[in-house]
């Protein structure tokens, strides 16, 4: 029964209800360009983000990089200060003339004036 009724009900045609649906239709409208421009706006912002967000993790990594590089060359720095402290003190030695006749016997086998040089091997 309740369709026969439903279908007895008419509805107005008059100037007031056309132009409250005509509004209601713009109201869609205007939500429904809203929501895609607020879409739009949400990737575009992912979109800066994840770029901004890959950068700032590659110049991490580069930096870490550089932090263990600096670390590795203060270590070779500190090793070649020695070696020219040590090459300075044989400098120093080399300029004492005991000390190369000296160098000279024990490594070239050069002798002095009736001197014999035995080599004995070492243990």
């Amino acid at each position: 029964m309740e369709p026969l009724r439903s279908r007895k009900i008419t509805t107005l045609h008059s100037n007031y209800i056309h132009e409250q649906t005509e509004q209601q239709l713009e109201k869609k409208k205007k939500r429904r360009g809203l929501y895609r421009r607020l879409t739009l706006i949400a990737l575009i912002a992912l979109g800066i983000s994840y770029c901004i967000g890959s950068m700032l993790h590659t110049q991490a990594e580069a930096a870490q990089e550089k932090i263990k590089e600096k670390i590795e060359l203060e270590k070779k720095y500190a090793s070649l200060k020695e070696q020219e402290k040590d090459h300075r003190a044989e400098i120093v030695k080399l300029n004492d003339d005991e000390y190369v006749a000296k160098l000279a016997r024990n490594e070239y086998f050069l002798s002095e004036e009736g001197e014999i040089i035995f080599k004995l091997q070492n243990e």
